[in-house]
């Protein structure tokens, strides 16, 4: 037999009840499930036989309460069954069965009803519920005294605080599981040993199989009935997914034509697209050294019924000399997910780029007069068709003589206006004579304020302080580190500005001066 029923909700009140509806029993000797599930602002219904039986009769009257409408993460299932309880032993049937399928996730709750009990001596009654994976608690024992039952409906429920009275008379209600009296026993195929009288037994377990009933009159002399069957109500919570991240490779080229790809896997329920957050960080910068591929700013999205999502990151191609750059993404904080492990994954995009070194000279004599500013003045090179930026740069003077080298000052200007003094007041009063100098701001010696010059390689070198020199040459204070040049263009002009700034005594560079460019 299958009924299925489709009913619009209007409106539900905080205790998850459909206000001003109430749903018919299906009573049958079919065990059945009753199962609900949330869709919009629609529930469907539907009612299953489950043992095939050959029986037709479905009694409409409503059942005394209200049906609870099941959210996405609870499901209601019913057995219909009669069990006839005898004045002495186990019930029939023994046990009435309910098959659960279909359900996500780990229980969070059970509620339990019997419906239409009826005994003349309740307090022979033990009800024991054993789930599929053997879970089980008394739901009943000892309870009621002598009190006769008629027609009454229990629903057990671990979190409220009444219990069944001892002696007293028993009312429908919903009761917490209660055992007055201590060992209980069952006959066969109900497992044996001690039992909690607690539904929380079955918290974290997975609801889907066949859930046992077990009744018992466990003193002679009266009998009864649950006429109307039982009920399950199953609340699960679906475990949140996990995320993790990986890179392959986790690294390449950049100038190459790989990529780093940046794999999103997510663990559990794949039903639903999911938004996943992270950060990124490293010394590569986005736009810039790379471009990304599959995400929405700072987070990526995974498809209805996908496991995984993917980044590309495409390192961009340049011409400079760096160091190798790195790309790290971290899962962040999100909501509907967890972070898994590995949460944080770093990419390396290598430099490939090698040094491109270009040497350009202009070897016309440079006059130093006894005063004054030298011939030509300024000096210049030329530079045009270097691809890409400074990253070092040294110059030379070659062949230079000078009667008093104390008195000369040098100045060098890039083609986009950075200067520097490579040599002012040094070498005191000691004769030059075909001195070849290279000046390098990456090595340690100076030139010596009094003593000899001889020809080597030095850092630019200003003993004395401020320092004129005539136009065209700039104005201002004057560093004396090549460094300036770095990162700037390399093509335009150079300039070479040579001043004698004490009369007396004169010179030359003979053999005129070159730069030395890398890139």
């Amino acid at each position: 037999m299958s009924l299925l029923k489709e009913i619009e909700i209007l409106s539900l009140n905080g205790t998850n009840e459909v206000d001003g509806i109430l749903f018919s029993e299906f009573k049958t000797d079919l065990n059945s499930s009753f199962t609900s599930e949330s869709v919009d602002d629609t529930n469907t219904f539907e009612l299953t036989s489950l043992d095939g039986a050959n029986n037709n009769d479905v009694d409409n009257s409503l059942r005394s309460e209200s049906q609870v409408v099941a959210s996405s993460t609870s499901s209601v299932f019913d057995s219909f069954d009669f069990i006839s309880i005898p004045t002495s032993g186990s019930a029939s049937p023994y046990p009435s069965t309910i098959f659960v399928s279909g359900m996500t996730g780990g229980i969070t709750k059970v509620t339990v009803t019997l419906f239409g009990i009826n005994h003349t001596f309740p307090d022979d009654i033990d009800v024991l519920l054993v789930g599929p994976s053997g879970q089980r608690t008394l739901l009943m024992s000892d309870v009621g005294g002598t009190n006769d039952l008629n027609g009454v409906n229990l629903t057990f429920d671990s979190t409220v605080g009444a219990v069944l009275p001892d002696s007293g008379q028993i009312f429908s209600g919903t009761y917490r599981p209660t055992n007055i009296g201590g060992s209980d026993l069952f006959a066969s195929p109900a497992p044996g040993g001690s039992y909690s009288a607690n539904l929380g037994v079955f918290n974290n377990t997975n609801p889907n199989g066949t859930w046992r009933l077990f009744v018992t009159d466990d003193l002679g002399g009266d009998s009864g009935f649950i006429d109307d069957g039982w009920r399950l109500n199953i609340q699960t919570q679906t475990a949140l997914p996990s995320v993790r991240l990986a890179v392959s490779p986790s690294s390449v080229l950049e100038n190459g034509t790989a990529n780093l790809v940046y794999t999103f896997t997510r663990t559990g329920s794949l039903s639903s697209p999911l938004t996943v957050n992270f950060t990124r960080a490293g010394t590569a910068i986005d736009g810039s050294d790379y471009s990304d591929f599959g995400n929405n700013g700072n987070t990526v999205t995974f498809a209805a019924g996908s496991s995984t999502t993917r980044i590309i990151v495409d390192p961009r191609p340049d011409t400079t000399v760096e160091s190798n750059e790195t790309v790290i993404f971290t899962i962040a904080n999100g909501a509907g997910y967890t972070i898994g492990t590995p949460s944080s994954v770093t990419g390396t995009i290598l430099n490939d780029d090698t040094n491109r070194t270009f040497t350009l000279n202009n070897s016309n004599l440079i006059n130093i007069p006894n005063a004054g500013s030298a011939s030509p003045y300024p000096s210049t090179i030329n530079v045009s068709g270097v691809t890409g930026t400074i990253s070092k740069l040294t110059v030379s003077l070659r062949n230079v003589r000078h009667t008093f080298p104390d008195d000369i000052d040098v100045l060098l200007v890039g083609p986009s206006g950075q200067r520097t003094l490579l040599m002012s007041d040094v070498g005191g009063t000691n004769d030059l004579n075909g001195v070849n100098l290279t000046f390098d701001s990456t090595v340690g010696a100076v030139l010596p304020d009094s003593g000899q010059i001889f020809s080597g390689t030095y850092r630019p070198t200003n003993i004395g302080g401020s320092d004129l020199f005539a136009s065209p040459a700039p104005g201002g204070s004057y560093s004396a580190n090549l460094g300036v040049f770095n990162n700037t263009n390399p093509n335009g002009t150079w300039r070479l500005f040579v001043t004698d700034d004490l009369g007396g005594d004169f010179g030359s560079i003979a053999s005129g001066w070159g730069l030395t460019i890398q890139t």
